[in-house]
């Protein structure tokens, strides 16, 4: 059996049911992993975003429209959400547009002023995030008593195992420097368990960070999931 994928055209009258009349263009982002991200644009209206999940990405959705109301009201800048279809055939949230693009686009442009202020507004970001409930547990997870681990040595040391997976995989170098990594967390370990399981946003790098040409902050996208550990 055949799986429609999603595009462009299922984009624009997702996103045309949510707004009331057509998008006069769709383009599907070149950038992302886990779901389908397209930007509808409209005359007489801001443009929106359209995140369409994967099938294996469904949890992600709900994960993402769950925080999308949790974090912004603690002055976490996350997009407005305009519509959700989590039931839907594609599973999608229409989002407000930020203006702008990821950090990594821009950055080589930007003054050290510029990019002062960006992460002095990614920063109160996480101060507003740590603020969030957590259950004593650590790792990746949408509500604090679903995170997996009981500790933060065990998270460091899924990370690491997945980086050892995608190293062995890709098969361009050896994997010491993680064997190297490794042996730091185990000599380490009860030092890294005595910390607290703090909630933080995981992907806010020179992804996710949306900034203008001329370097304003926009906000932070694409938040599926938290992590509960040390956010350094």
């Amino acid at each position: 059996m055949t799986v429609d994928v999603p595009n462009a055209t299922i984009a624009g009258n997702l996103a045309a049911a949510a707004i009331g009349h057509l998008p006069v263009g769709v383009r599907r982002f070149s950038t992302g992993g886990r779901h389908y991200v397209f930007e509808a644009k409209f005359e007489g209206r801001a443009p929106v975003v359209v995140r369409i999940a994967a099938e294996h990405s469904r949890s992600a959705m709900v994960g993402a429209y769950k925080l999308s109301n949790l974090l912004p009201p603690q002055g976490v800048p996350l997009p407005e959400v305009i519509a959700e279809g989590l039931n839907h055939r594609f599973s999608h949230l229409v989002l407000e547009r930020f203006p702008g693009a990821d950090l990594w686009n821009v950055i080589r442009d930007l003054s050290d002023a510029s990019l002062e202020a960006i992460a002095t507004k990614v920063a109160a970001a996480q101060r507003a995030t740590a603020r969030t409930a957590s259950a004593g547990r650590y790792g990746y997870a949408v509500v604090p008593a679903d995170a997996p681990r009981e500790r933060w040595s065990q998270v460091l040391q899924d990370n690491l195992a997945r980086s050892r997976k995608r190293i062995l995989a890709a098969g361009l170098f050896d994997v010491s420097p993680v064997d190297a990594v490794e042996m730091m967390v185990l000599a380490a370990r009860a030092e890294l368990d005595a910390l607290e399981p703090i909630p933080f946003l995981h992907d806010t790098t020179t992804k996710n960070v949306i900034v203008t040409p001329e370097g304003a902050f926009s906000g932070i996208v694409d938040v599926d999931d938290l992590c509960f550990g040390d956010p350094r």
